[in-house]
């Protein structure tokens, strides 16, 4: 079909031709010494064809050393109709994600069970992975010089949260005069308090946890487009976890996992993980309490809530979420409130425990 090419052509420095091949790789560059010298740092090509491949289009490039280059890329008119590349005309389906991206990703995310499920998901979409614990450890990573696609970053962590990690990675690209990294923020919250201070605080977009792989993707995809969250806010507001008798859905977590293949062993990894973990941060939680200290009980409540989605174990979800939720309003919780959550973790350990029996 018809297909409309766009092209930026210079008269500068150009580029050997042994050299063109990496160009369209995240963070390669033609000369170590270009950013110095011209500035920029790389991803930007990579980003290019990552989204003019999502449009079903090519990218390219010709470069004559001492003459100059041109870079072009060629999209399909019919997807240019359908208002593909930007934010969504009303009524119109999202745009479908490349089957594979080669996109560097700095996943920001305290809680090892959601760490494992998003890393394989990025990794299983083609990209390279790195990740940090917290927003310390991200605020040191770039302003020692890493320059990731893009980063997802959780936003209750310890030792430094994902809205002042934002911040202090914004306040050091302005003072460098250096382009903004894209940043989505990951929330299990519900509040529309949380979700405007990501955004008000330099965030590009957020997604709900636990994680969709679809979702996930299209997200990604638009926020490099530079499309305005708006453009699909619903799917991505975080929905409060409802009141529930519902110990393990298996259903939903294969669902919510369909897209990286309904990978069996990715979910037995997780079980794995929730099964070590929550008894530690129900113990850490009872610890708080115990000691007064709210703000690190509704952080800890808060993780228990997201590891418990990740399986879709609804009970634990809906009593941790309870608990957050008082701890929140500053409402009393006295420490042995945290039996009833113990109590719901062994159902659905019990729950598991059965799933995966049914598996061997």
């Amino acid at each position: 079909g018809d297909e409309m090419e766009f092209a930026v052509v210079d008269t500068g420095i150009g580029i050997h031709p042994d050299k063109l091949a990496p160009l369209f790789q995240p963070f390669s560059q033609a000369d170590s010494s270009t950013t110095r010298r011209y500035g920029g740092t790389g991803p930007g090509l990579s980003i290019v064809r990552g989204l003019a491949q999502a449009m079903g289009g090519s990218v390219g490039m010709k470069s004559v050393p001492n003459e100059g280059s041109r870079f072009w890329f060629r999209v399909p008119l019919g997807r240019l109709a359908d208002g593909i590349g930007g934010a969504p005309a009303a009524g119109a389906a999202p745009a479908e994600a490349p089957a594979a991206v080669a996109l560097d990703v700095l996943v920001v995310e305290d809680n090892a069970t959601n760490r494992k499920v998003i890393v394989a998901m990025l990794e299983r979409w083609g990209c390279h992975v790195a990740v940090d614990e917290n927003g310390r450890e991200a605020v040191d990573r770039v302003t020692g010089g890493a320059r990731p696609d893009l980063i997802l970053m959780d936003v209750q962590m310890p030792v430094m949260g994902g809205i002042e990690a934002t911040l202090k990675i914004r306040e050091w690209e302005a003072a460098g005069a250096l382009p903004a990294i894209p940043i989505v923020a990951l929330t299990a919250g519900a509040y529309e308090e949380d979700r405007l201070r990501c955004l008000a605080a330099g965030m590009n977009d957020y997604l709900a946890k636990p994680v969709d792989f679809e979702l996930l993707k299209q997200v990604v995809m638009q926020v490099l487009s530079g499309a305005s969250p708006s453009a699909a806010v619903a799917a991505r507001v975080p929905q409060p976890v409802a009141a529930s008798s519902a110990v393990f859905d298996a259903a939903g977590m294969m669902a919510r996992l369909s897209g990286i293949r309904q990978d069996i062993d990715l979910a037995k990894s997780v079980v794995d993980l929730i099964r070590v973990d929550v008894p530690g941060r129900l113990q850490e939680l009872r610890v708080a309490l115990a000691d007064g200290d709210r703000k690190a009980a509704h952080r800890l409540a808060h993780s228990v809530k997201g590891m418990a989605l990740d399986v879709d174990g609804r009970e634990l979800a809906s009593l941790a979420r309870a608990m957050e939720e008082k701890l929140q309003d500053g409402e009393s919780v006295p420490v042995d409130a945290v039996s009833l959550l113990d109590d719901a973790f062994a159902r659905l350990s019990a729950a598991l425990d059965a799933w995966l029996a049914q598996l061997s």
